[in-house]
């Protein structure tokens, strides 16, 4: 059989193969040079301890996982799976933006993830127990999707904690009620003293003071010239969350004075306060109490 002869078009030229196929005599031209791959995703992900050392005695940290997508195309499906240090539990739920699956150490992020994007940060808040000096903890986490990626040799990362003998605050919080009985329509005063009681300084303190709903916030309730307090409610009770600032070693903050009226109550009935501190570095010892409580009763108006 005769072949069609191969004809140069123009100055350009491609080299041309004249195959035998089930439907006869093809002639292939082959790619054009230089022709583009067709774009894909490509995850890269990044894993830190905080804090990276943990006391003698255990204590809270979080496990901080990033993940990017630094291909051309979407990223479809995108998930995690980590390996927690030997021994850790979960103490909280994950940030927002993730769903996880912890009897699997999987988290599936929420959405495709862009070319060029960052998935919302992922915070897993974990707890060790006691350990021995110098014990170091591996932990990792691979990024995974179910788009074909350009390369996974960057879906791994690695960290560690590392027990040691960290010089840690150790709040002390103490409440008080002024008077402890209190009629509808009076105001009572309360008091929080909070110090820092720790062999290390304390970065801030955020102390909770929770009131019951049949009473309201009363003026100032600015919580001194130290804290930073804001009211807020629930079912349960009226809250005010206060913030101070770094607390060295032995310092005590200025008192939170706040005042809270009575709208409605019982004589007899009693009214219960909570107070509750906290730091964001892990507290070592604990010795000194991070919660208090106060009362005061309902009686009745003077005649």
């Amino acid at each position: 059989m005769p072949l069609n002869r191969v004809r140069r078009g123009g100055a350009r030229f491609r080299a041309a193969v004249v195959v035998l196929s089930a439907a006869g005599w093809v002639l292939l031209y082959p790619a054009a040079a230089g022709a583009a791959p067709p774009a894909q995703p490509d995850l890269t992900a990044s894993i830190a301890a905080d804090p990276a050392q943990i006391p003698l005695a255990g204590g809270l940290f979080s496990l901080l996982v990033d993940v990017a997508n630094v291909g051309a195309a979407p990223a479809q499906e995108v998930s995690v799976t980590l390996r927690p240090p030997a021994g850790s539990t979960l103490a909280g739920d994950a940030t927002s933006g993730w769903e996880c699956d912890y009897a699997k150490w999987r988290c599936r992020y929420a959405g495709a993830l862009a070319a060029g994007g960052a998935a919302e940060s992922l915070r897993i808040p974990l707890r060790l127990p006691a350990g021995g000096e110098g014990t170091v903890l591996p932990a990792s986490v691979t990024a995974a999707t179910e788009s074909r990626e350009a390369s996974t040799d960057n879906n791994t990362a690695r960290t560690a904690v590392t027990y040691a003998d960290v010089l840690s605050p150790d709040l002390a919080v103490f409440l008080s009620a002024s008077p402890t009985e209190v009629a509808v329509g009076a105001t009572i005063d309360l008091q929080v003293d909070v110090s820092n009681r720790g062999r290390g300084p304390a970065p801030d303190a955020t102390v909770t003071l929770a009131i019951p709903l049949t009473m309201h916030p009363a003026s100032p309730g600015s919580g001194g010239s130290d804290w930073e307090c804001g009211f807020r409610s629930d079912a349960s009770f009226g809250y005010w969350d206060c913030v101070h600032g770094p607390l060295a070693v032995d310092e005590f903050a200025a008192p939170i004075l706040l005042a809270a009226t009575l709208d409605a109550g019982t004589p007899g009935e009693v009214l219960d306060f909570f107070a509750s501190g906290s730091t964001s570095m892990t507290e070592q010892n604990e010795t000194w109490p991070n919660s208090d409580a106060a009362s005061a009763t309902v009686v009745p108006p003077a005649p």
